[in-house]
């Protein structure tokens, strides 16, 4: 391996290779050509990229990406990065060391690699937000809050001091993610709190919930890949709205489930009735989304049924 790759014809390193995203990014790389280098805690980690047909096409480097030391390593001779990993929960400071050092591990990794591009996926849990208004990519973010989006906002802090120091990254900032995977938050987790009855509705449900469908979001990702205008941007990706309503009984009906328990919704704890702008991406990059709410709510409509049919019930 070289320590520099200007040609573009090195793998694209992957973190993330087992998740939603990141499982669906690899295999559509693969599909187009491209190889791959995957960072993964253990072999067997990421299956949607194990399959047979795949190896030719598929390097995996076993261990933390969090490692500077490993991160630098896996990015040597790399062509570009795409950054999917990230965490949830409600320990701040475990969330801080995987969104947050695990980022900067990476960025700096890529600066040295001197890949050709950094593909950072972010989301719009990021933006520090009012009751109303229509929120694009220059609104401010969060400091304070939940773990997840505080922390994704530092990592990108993190991102936009790369590329102040050169790096050629992108910001991608999806809202819910639709469609169907073993490890997908909108299709399968939450779903499965609402089917145990773990989920509360917030008064009469009318806040929104911006959605895009993972497919359109890989799709995303190619064009921050592959178009040099997106060097130093950062995109929302919201492709519509749904109420959290309509979403909630939308999976009701999976499970016949009854309606949902309603929370009160008291002062200052508002409901948020804005917007999210996600025209940026489309008038600088050409991005069009090809699916709807309806198509990736049945998709994981259709995961759900298999499993209660195997399952017997």
């Amino acid at each position: 391996m070289t320590d520099r790759n200007d040609s573009g014809i090195g793998p694209i390193l992957l973190t993330g290779g087992s998740g939603f995203v990141g499982s669906r990014v690899g295999r559509r790389l693969i599909a187009s050509g491209r190889r791959v280098r995957a960072i993964v805690r253990s072999k067997g980690a990421a299956p949607e990229l194990s399959d047979p047909q795949f190896a030719p096409s598929v390097e995996w480097i076993e261990g933390d990406f969090t490692d500077p030391e490993l991160a630098r390593k896996a990015a040597r001779g790399a062509a570009a990065v795409v950054h999917c990993a990230a965490t949830g929960g409600t320990d701040l400071e475990a969330a801080r060391h995987v969104n947050v050092d695990g980022t900067r591990a990476m960025v700096d990794a890529a600066l040295a690699a001197r890949v050709r591009r950094y593909v950072q996926i972010s989301t719009i849990s990021v933006y520090e937000h009012g009751p109303e208004g229509l929120v694009d990519e220059s609104a401010p973010i969060k400091r304070d809050g939940d773990p997840y989006g505080v922390t994704k906002a530092e990592a990108d802090q993190v991102v936009l001091a790369g590329i102040d120091r050169g790096l050629r990254a992108v910001i991608l900032r999806p809202g819910a993610i639709l469609g169907a995977d073993r490890t997908s938050t909108w299709g399968v987790r939450v779903p499965q709190r609402i089917r145990d009855g773990q989920v509360k509705l917030r008064g009469d449900g009318r806040e929104m919930l911006p959605w895009v469908h993972v497919e359109d979001l890989v799709d995303a990702v190619f064009l921050a890949l592959e178009d040099d205008r997106a060097v130093g941007r950062v995109y929302n990706l919201a492709d519509g709205d749904m109420t959290w309503k309509r979403y909630t009984d939308d999976v009701r009906g999976w499970f016949g489930t009854p309606p949902l328990e309603e929370k009160p919704v008291q002062e200052p704890d508002r409901y948020w009735m804005g917007r999210f702008d996600g025209k940026r991406i489309g008038r600088e990059l050409g991005y069009r989304p090809k699916r709807s709410y309806e198509i990736g709510m049945g998709e994981a409509a259709e995961r759900w049924a298999r499993e209660r049919a195997a399952q017997g019930s």
